[in-house]
């Protein structure tokens, strides 16, 4: 989801969980919607303001009890971009297996209608306890990009993050990310991207738990002698409505400054994000 990268790894998602019976199939099922627009607020024309809203149709997680440490899931989305211009309709397949109790190794399959382009990749993470409340947690995820359209993009994709996470108690943690990141190898369409991420996260008394981030961030196109530095700063909140069922939300706001070595501009861009999920657990 960062389908509202909700695939931001908070370790409160993960504690809100009811306990699983025995027997049968268990997982989660969602639905949400996400708001974001972006604005230019020095060095651009009036024209490069706009915006997008994403309804998430289906996210559903499956983990059949009879396969331990397996599970799989399909996500379903539309982006309706604020111009009136085409739906992106976004269909994601994936698969995990645990290896032991602190890795897994996974798969992904997806696809997006607006330029028709397929993808398909691994993923491969986990976690190893540090001691005194610290734990040492990461992936790495590799796709190829089928192009769809004659002018799309074919190539590949690259992601690593390790981090480190900090437990003071069952109430109060936090977590130190490093993000890089590119898209291609050897080529005059290689983009690359750093990105720290701190955060924090709270789980006071009651059914409310939330959590504070940022990212902190550079993408490049060296190519184009082009540069966009970036920070980003966040809350994510989760409220439990009953034992099975839970609310949540992520609202961000992102300053953006662009710098065009051809052209010799600088631009500075503001990206206000809100988004909210309705969750099923069973």
């Amino acid at each position: 989801m960062n389908r509202l990268n909700l695939g931001l790894a908070l370790a409160w998602a993960a504690a809100a969980s009811p306990a699983m019976a025995e027997d049968g199939w268990h997982g989660s099922l969602s639905f949400g919607t996400e708001v974001e627009r972006w604005g230019c607020a020095d060095g651009c024309s009036t024209d490069e303001d706009g915006g997008k809203t994403k309804a998430s149709m289906l996210n559903l997680t499956l983990r059949p009890s009879g396969l331990e440490g397996f599970s799989f899931g399909i996500y379903h989305g539309r982006e309706f971009p604020h111009d009136g211009s085409k739906h992106n309709i976004i269909t994601e397949l994936w698969a995990t297996q645990s290896v032991n109790d602190n890795f897994w190794l996974g798969g992904v399959l997806a696809s997006e209608s607006g330029d028709n382009r397929f993808d398909a990749g691994v993923k491969a993470g986990g976690t190893v306890d540090l001691g005194d409340g610290f734990d040492y947690h990461g992936y790495g995820f590799v796709k190829h990009r089928f192009a769809g359209d004659a002018d799309g993009l074919e190539g590949n994709y690259f992601e690593l993050e390790p981090g480190i996470g900090l437990k003071l108690n069952d109430q109060f943690g936090g977590w130190l990310n490093f993000r890089y990141q590119g898209w291609d190898w050897d080529t005059a369409a290689d983009e690359r991207e750093w990105i720290i991420k701190p955060g924090i996260w709270h789980h006071p008394e009651g059914n409310f738990d939330y959590a504070l981030w940022a990212e902190i961030g550079q993408f490049e196109k060296s190519a184009l002698d082009y540069t966009e530095d970036y920070v980003k700063v966040g809350l994510s909140a989760n409220y439990k409505l009953t034992d099975t069922t839970r609310l949540s939300g992520s609202a961000s706001y992102k300053w953006r400054v662009d710098e065009d070595g051809i052209a010799a501009t600088e631009k500075e861009r503001r990206y206000p994000f809100i988004g909210v999920n309705y969750t099923i657990d069973f």
